[in-house]
This record gives C-alpha cells, structure tokens and sequence, in this order.
C-alpha cells in the first residue's frame, strides 16, 4: 500500500462568468470583465490540490464523449497524479457555469451529465492500493449515494484504506432528509468495516 490518494467523484469543465451581478433582460446583452474556462468541481479540484503537494494522486470520474473531456485530460497532465477519465458513450460530460459577483459568494449552475451513470463498480480492485481514499462531490453523484458510498468505503477500508468523504452542496439545501442521508450513510459504512478503527470519515 502506498501512501498516496485515490479520489473519486465529480470532474467536469466550469464556465466562470466574473463580475455579474444581475443577469441581462431578456434580448439584452452585457459585457463582463471576463469569461474563462477552468478545471472544475469537487474530486478534479481535489486531485490537483494533493498532486500539486506530490502525494500520488488516483482521480476516476466518469465522463462523456465530448470535446469537453480534451480540456479536462489537459488540466490534469500533473506529476504525481494519474487521471481515470472513464467515457461514457452517446453522453454528454457535465458543465457548471459559475458566476462570480463582486462583494458576495460566487454560485453554481450544474449539468451533471455522464456523472449520473457513476457507480462503485467503476472503480478497480487497485483502487485501494493508496492508503487513502475520498469520495467527493456526493451529492452530485445520484449513483453514488448512500449504500452505494457504503459499498464504496467498505471495500476501502477491508483493504486497510482510510477513508474520507466530501458531501460538495445539496442542490435539494440541507433539509433534515439531507443531513439524516449523510448520517446513515457513515453509518452503512462504519458497520462494514471490519472493526471501527478501520474507517475514518
């Protein structure tokens, strides 16, 4: 086992609209400082940050079959960090388009595309090989939620990996259903490790 990293979650490209505080009436135009494409969401963030500190980095999304995906494999040509981008044919990858205003928090417009077809069984038996594993974006992974995560991090941890978890934002808010989600699923995973000491979320 090596002390790297494997994250799993949510890669995609994000349109970054900078100073917009209102949008433009309809049949209108505006012209903002700036408008630029980027590396985007939880996991791809992530596996940049740690690559970026040289701890061994596994990243595995799943994606479409778009020109989008050229972009993606571009921004993560890193050392230390080895990117799965796993194709979904006929699909399209997902896209966020996030507007910055000047004075408050910037906020989101997602598409998940491919990203809704993402399960544990993308992930290979190698995956525990580094002593950590992270599934991030959770909420924006329909397929990966609850006992799927559970499954996830069970495997992980018999294999003696810690493991981490990122929610990202419900797009639904933190309702009680929500945050009673997050509690069983750490739950459904303490009670599959094979002692309580073995996980860590």
């Amino acid at each position: 086992m090596t002390d790297g990293i494997t994250i799993i979650g949510n890669t995609n490209i994000d349109v970054v609209v900078a100073d917009t505080r209102d949008p433009p009436e309809p049949g209108t135009e505006h012209v903002v400082s700036a408008v630029f494409i980027r590396l985007g969401r939880s996991a791809g963030n992530f596996a940049v940050r740690c690559a970026g500190l040289n701890c061994p980095t596994t990243l595995v999304s799943r994606v479409g079959d778009d020109t989008s995906v050229t972009v993606l494999e571009s921004e993560l040509r890193l050392p230390s960090l080895e990117a799965r981008l796993l194709r979904t044919p006929g699909r399209r990858s997902g896209i966020t388009v996030a507007v910055e205003p000047p004075g408050r928090d910037r906020a989101f417009l997602s598409s998940l595309g491919a990203m809704t077809s993402m399960t544990p069984d993308d992930n290979t038996d190698d995956m525990p090989s580094n002593r950590y594993v992270a599934l991030a974006g959770y909420f924006l992974l329909p397929g990966m939620r609850g006992p799927a995560a559970a499954d996830l991090f069970g495997r992980a941890a018999l294999s003696g990996a810690q493991t981490v978890l990122d929610t990202g934002w419900p797009p639904e808010g933190w309702s009680p259903a929500t945050r009673q989600e997050v509690v069983n699923a750490l739950a459904w995973w303490t009670s599959s490790c094979p002692t309580t000491t073995d996980c860590t979320a």
